[in-house]
């Protein structure tokens, strides 16, 4: 990314970390994102699997074009939302198309400007010896050269001391020529008047009134009253003396660690929470870690997860860690917590996060679990999404739900495709309707 502006660089880092705080979706699952239609029904703009790759790599030049940029933003927003993340913390299209404005070269101070003509004409005088009878400082008008009177002067000439006038170059005036005036007297005789004495009484000024000469005689500046005491248009209780108990100090926010920081922004705030636990020393916290970071192909941190977790004298931990096929038996624990979180009722967000993690590597089971999440909320698209991956793994009752949503008949009754998929919706309602809405 060598050959970019500063700004666009810049950018297309900004890009890049929003798809890691997504979840880091891959380009076939942008492309398939950017389909959906917003909440205004206006369409995005398709995310071609190339296309992406080359501007997120650097290889295409200059800023990505707005409709690109507003399609990614948003792919990235519906991949968070499907895994539970927040990215939040990046903005909306509002701020960042000010992104995009900012990151323009044209709207950059970088520019180098463009180079001044060079000036044409003649160049100009440095002394008043190249043109003689002129005195002409830059951006003034040359003075006509005063003649000289005929015939012998009446009285020898002043002979003019050369001096450095403030503000003007010393040359000038050396060379500049002493006029010659026909005075009456000799300038040496002329005597100027003496000043007027300065009164130091007031006295009046023709075409003033007097009562401005007069003198005027400041008053004295008011007090200022230290006792509290109402002020106007205020209440006096509020500015009576206040007198009560200290306030508690607030309770400092426990520190961040940088490996906090990094899972925030890899897994959202599951995977800060689960750090903080596992920092604590948590033994089902780092099992959970390293589920996440298996299934999400991060092995040297998964190995380091089921390592602390073993140390810290997890008994199933010591038993994976000489499982023959760990992805599978990690995929199945994803499955595990997310049914025990969707039991709990309120937890309804980290049950999707791992029924996710579980669908995305082959399991039909919570596919369709979070198939019949979806629909239960009302996620029509979403649904069908899950209802189709899970008969891809080959759940019996996962094509009757995708017919019912999309409205394909694919050989039964449509009819009971419908009445199974608002049982499901049913179930699913009655089931979490203790314990109120919750948002992923």
């Amino acid at each position: 990314m060598t050959g970019h502006h500063p700004g666009v660089a810049a950018f297309i880092g900004r890009l890049n970390d929003l798809r890691e705080l997504a979840g880091m979706p891959s380009l076939a699952e942008l492309r398939r994102l950017s389909h959906a239609p917003a909440e205004d029904g206006r369409r995005s703009r398709e995310l071609a699997e190339s296309t992406t790759h080359d501007i997120l790599t650097g290889k295409r030049n200059g800023l990505p074009p707005w409709p690109w940029v507003a399609s990614f933003v948003s792919a990235c927003h519906r991949a968070a939302a499907d895994t539970g993340l927040d990215v939040t913390a990046f903005g909306g299209l509002g701020d960042w198309h000010s992104r995009w404005c900012a990151a323009r070269p044209s709207l950059s101070t970088g520019a180098e400007p463009s180079p001044s003509p060079a000036p044409t004409g003649p160049p100009a005088a440095t002394s008043l010896t190249e043109f003689p009878g002129a005195f002409a400082p830059s951006g003034f008008p040359a003075a006509p050269a005063i003649e000289p009177p005929l015939g012998p002067p009446r009285f020898p000439p002043v002979q003019n001391e050369p001096f450095a006038a403030p503000g003007w170059p010393s040359d000038l005036v050396a060379h500049a020529p002493a006029p010659v005036f026909e005075w009456p007297y000799p300038v040496a005789h002329v005597e100027s008047p003496p000043p007027a004495p300065l009164h130091a009484e007031p006295f009046p000024v023709p075409g003033w009134p007097p009562d401005p000469v007069a003198h005027v005689e400041s008053r004295p500046p008011a007090p200022v009253h230290t006792d509290p005491s109402p002020a106007i248009g205020w209440p006096p209780d509020l500015v009576a003396h206040v007198e009560g108990p200290p306030p508690a100090p607030r309770k400092a926010d426990p520190p961040i660690s940088v490996p906090m920081r990094r899972y925030l922004r890899w897994f959202g705030r599951t995977g800060a929470r689960l750090v903080r636990h596992a920092e604590a020393g948590d033994a089902q916290a780092c099992l959970r870690l390293w589920v996440i970071t298996l299934l999400h192909d991060r092995l040297a941190e998964a190995r380091d997860w089921l390592h602390q977790a073993a140390a810290a004298g997890d008994d199933e931990a010591v038993r994976l860690r000489a499982h023959p096929a760990p992805r599978k038996a990690a995929t199945e624990l994803a499955y595990v917590y997310a049914t025990a979180y969707e039991t709990e009722g309120n937890k309804i967000s980290l049950a999707i996060f791992f029924y996710q993690l579980a669908g995305r590597h082959g399991h039909a089971e919570a596919a369709f679990r979070l198939a019949a999440i979806h629909a239960g909320r009302g996620h029509q698209w979403l649904a069908a999404t899950w209802f189709s991956r899970a008969a891809d793994a080959g759940h019996p009752k996962a094509s009757g739900g995708f017919t019912a949503i999309t409205g394909e008949n694919s050989g039964g009754d449509l009819d009971d495709d419908h009445t199974m998929l608002a049982e499901l919706a049913r179930e699913w309602r009655q089931e979490h309707s203790r314990w109120g809405a919750s948002t992923v």
